[in-house]
């Protein structure tokens, strides 16, 4: 489950690529980074929860802090609640349509499972 989650986290930052501005893209790919190693983390001890594996993309954010300007921080920080957002909102929102082989989700693009 984990695995899929990272991958999906990854999908909706893949997705943002298109209109993301230069700090966006620092941002994503610095996130990518935490959010793989978290993911790998939560696997190598057994944890299997969404919300454990969003506390240890937190608890690594945080622990890196250091590592990024007050900007940067604030810019890292809004992706993740932006990408860790829009993954709740789609996998709660239970209409998704079939649209020519591709999920689709006004006003978000949906990950099929």
């Amino acid at each position: 489950m984990i695995q899929q989650y990272e991958e999906k986290l990854l999908n909706l930052i893949d997705l943002m690529v298109e209109t993301a501005s230069d700090d966006e893209l620092f941002a994503g790919g610095y996130l990518r980074g935490h959010i793989s190693l978290s993911a790998a983390n939560c696997e190598m001890n057994g944890v299997s929860t969404i919300d454990a594996m969003n506390s240890a993309v937190a608890m690594s954010l945080a622990e890196a802090q250091s590592e990024l300007n007050p900007a940067d921080q604030l810019i890292v920080k809004a992706m993740w609640g932006t990408v860790a957002t829009r993954h709740n909102v789609i996998n709660d929102f239970a209409c998704c349509y079939k649209l020519k082989g591709a999920m689709i989700m006004a006003p978000y693009q949906c990950i099929s499972n």
